[in-house]
């Protein structure tokens, strides 16, 4: 018994990120695949978020990286407490989160983005006397099948990268959406 929970403890660790305490890339990787694979079976829709906080290079550079990996932990809280719970929040590297969010159409999944930007928007990270602000940039990518759109992971990763750096391009702290079906992108 003592074996199990020690390697249930390895499992636990190994999927989660130092950092953070959210899951990191590796479950993230194997959650997207599942989540597809479900997705395929039973003809639900499924959103993949990419979040990227805005400017973080030049944060870290001007308070230092100690700051940063505070911001960095509180951020994940912050975007943990807006999601629902079998929502998966997953550290992708670096200041880049991703948020897989099964059963969620692209309407939903843009709400759902709307909600994590206001709600980062308006967090104050404080820690001792200091305050900081951040603001985050998200990409969003919607399938209603896999099968159907017969899209793999790196397909569906590449379309809200694509969002991504489009709320990015047109100047930060905003949600964009990459739709499959019309190869076009909306703004808030």
């Amino acid at each position: 018994k003592d074996l199990q929970e020690k390697n249930k403890l390895l499992k636990t660790l190994a999927d989660m990120d130092g950092l953070t305490g959210i899951y990191n890339n590796r479950y993230f990787q194997s959650a997207l695949d599942k989540e597809l694979n479900r997705t395929a079976r039973n003809k639900n829709p499924l959103s993949l978020v990419l979040v990227d906080i805005d400017h973080f290079k030049r944060f870290n550079d001007d308070h230092g990286h100690l700051v940063g990996d505070f911001v960095l932990t509180e951020f994940s809280r912050v975007m943990g407490a807006n999601l629902r719970e079998y929502d998966v929040l997953a550290r992708y590297g670096g200041e880049e989160f991703v948020v897989i969010l099964p059963e969620t159409t692209e309407e939903n999944a843009f709400l759902v983005a709307e909600k994590l930007r206001s709600a980062v928007e308006e967090q104050s990270f404080t820690e001792g006397v200091e305050r900081y602000r951040v603001t985050a940039s998200f990409g969003i990518a919607s399938i209603v099948s896999s099968a159907e759109d017969s899209l793999d992971k790196m397909d569906l990763i590449r379309m809200a990268d694509e969002a991504l750096y489009d709320a990015k391009k047109r100047g930060r702290n905003q949600v964009a959406v990459y739709s499959v079906k019309k190869k076009w992108y909306k703004f808030a």
